[in-house]
């Protein structure tokens, strides 16, 4: 489909502009994030689009087709704060976007000196003092209505379009190691940033077990942090039957390489982490389990509370959790609400997913 003319806003600042994206992290809002990228390239077809973002994230962006390039910030060297702001200045931008709503994205969005610089209303950490368009978007939006949103009444509209692209080098490594494997594999994601936020490592394992001694898949591939990897393997090695350990992998990944293992994977179980958002992005079947966080609001876009088992997302959520709002960061790592949900819900709905699913990787990978 070509792109679209510019809005009537739009039209302000055709011609050879420069255009900021700016959201930083974390690695699923930026993944959530790419609706609003296809949004400013169809209204702005000739514009030079950059997306300010978390060095560790880049490759969750940097293959897309409708991005020129990233500008990378190294949240972990502050030191490299000036030099980035004075790089942001010399570039000219003509319109920078912050769907951060902080004070840093809101800093950044300052520095660029563009003549249109657009942002919630209601940002957090004063991020609106470096707006001179501002937009008021309610928060209990789903994340992705809420960028949209912004970008809407900003005058740019454009189609609702997740896909995520992995880059070629990760693509090629991923399949090195997965060229000679016979039949599909299911990707588990166990982990989230928060405890409380993760059904039990030992239950994911029989669930996975579970997948491969029915012959649903004939690997499992267990995906975590680097710093969480070793811990998760050590946990699924003591919870699986010794005779399946060797058909289960746990690769080192980065951000690309993850990417690369889940958009091969026959669907993906996880917890609010992520993994599930790049699957989303990644075209692939997912069941994903929600206890102190509402799905309504950062689940599966489009997923709603009627159409629970609709599509190719299944959300499973901790009883009595409907409706309410919970403060997650302090639940911590009080994982109660998790274990509610039972094994073999998980089990059953794992279970019809992968019986539904096709194998074939989807059609965007290279």
């Amino acid at each position: 489909m070509p792109p679209t003319p510019p809005t009537a806003h739009a039209a302000r600042i055709t011609g050879a502009q420069r255009v900021l994206l700016i959201r930083p992290s974390a690695l699923g809002d930026v993944s959530r994030t790419v609706p609003c990228l296809v949004a400013l390239r169809r209204a702005l077809p000739n514009a030079h689009i950059d997306w300010l973002v978390n060095t560790a994230f880049a490759d969750a962006v940097s293959a897309h087709p409708m991005l020129d390039a990233v500008v990378p910030f190294d949240r972990h060297h502050p030191g490299s704060i000036p030099r980035l702001l004075g790089h942001l200045r010399s570039r000219r931008y003509s319109l920078a976007v912050d769907l951060q709503g902080l004070a840093r994205s809101g800093l950044f969005t300052r520095a660029t000196g563009a003549p249109r610089r657009i942002g919630f209303a209601n940002a957090r950490e004063g991020a609106w003092l470096g707006y001179n368009e501002k937009h008021t978007l309610p928060r209990d939006l789903h994340t992705v209505d809420r960028m949209r949103g912004l970008l809407d009444a900003a005058g740019f509209d454009g189609p609702e379009d997740l896909t995520l692209y992995v880059p070629p080098d990760a693509a090629q490594e991923v399949a090195q190691h997965t060229a000679a494997w016979d039949g599909a594999y299911a990707c588990l994601a166990p982990t989230a940033r928060w405890g409380c936020k993760c059904w039990p490592v030992e239950r994911f394992a029989a669930t996975g077990g579970h997948a491969l001694t029915t012959g649903r898949v004939q690997r499992l591939v267990v995906v975590a942090a680097p710093n969480e990897r070793d811990a998760v393997q050590a946990g699924f090695e003591a919870a699986l039957p010794q005779d399946l350990h060797d058909r289960v992998h746990y690769p080192h990944t980065r951000v690309g390489t993850l990417m690369a293992w889940i958009a091969g994977c026959k669907a993906l179980l996880g917890n609010d982490s992520a993994a599930l958002h790049l699957a989303v992005g990644l075209n692939r079947p997912t069941v994903s389990l929600f206890g102190p966080t509402d799905p309504a609001r950062v689940g599966p876009c489009r997923w709603t509370p009627a159409h629970a088992h609709a599509a190719n997302h299944v959300v499973l959520r901790a009883p009595g959790t409907e409706g309410r709002t919970i403060k997650y960061r302090h639940c911590k790592d009080d994982d109660t609400l998790m274990r509610s949900i039972t094994a073999q819900d998980v089990g059953d709905a794992f279970a019809d997913v992968l019986d539904g699913a096709s194998s074939d990787a989807s059609p965007q990978n290279p």
